[in-house]
């Protein structure tokens, strides 16, 4: 929600969790570490309470530009094929909030009010 925060252990056996005034709610467990090029996590992620396994591997490359980040999600399980959508947006929204605040020092909370 947009009261929510994230935070994302940068270790192994680590978590990334969500956390509001009324709940905490965890994503996954980091599994893999190499810095600074990649991290991969495992864990329910965004599907909680369906039987499915899911794992990111976010990958970072030094270019001339900046910082590349590459995101691979992998799911597999018993969830509705018509969830394949809804990620892909959520993923849009989640990686133009990244950008902004990383060139411009804007919070997701700051972006909903433009």
């Amino acid at each position: 929600g947009s009261d929510s925060t994230f935070h994302f252990d940068q270790a192994a056996g680590g978590k990334f969790v969500e956390s509001s005034e009324d709940d905490e709610v965890l994503w996954g467990v980091i599994s893999f570490v190499k810095k600074p090029e990649k991290l991969i996590v495992y864990g329910p992620l965004g599907m909680q309470g369906m039987a499915v396994a899911s794992s990111y591997t976010y990958e970072f490359e030094a270019t001339e530009e900046g910082t590349m980040v590459k995101l691979i999600h992998n799911a597999f399980g018993d969830f509705p094929e018509e969830m394949g959508p809804g990620h892909e947006g959520g993923w849009k929204e989640l990686w133009e909030s990244l950008r902004a605040y990383v060139e411009q020092g804007k919070t997701w909370q700051e972006l909903q009010k433009t």
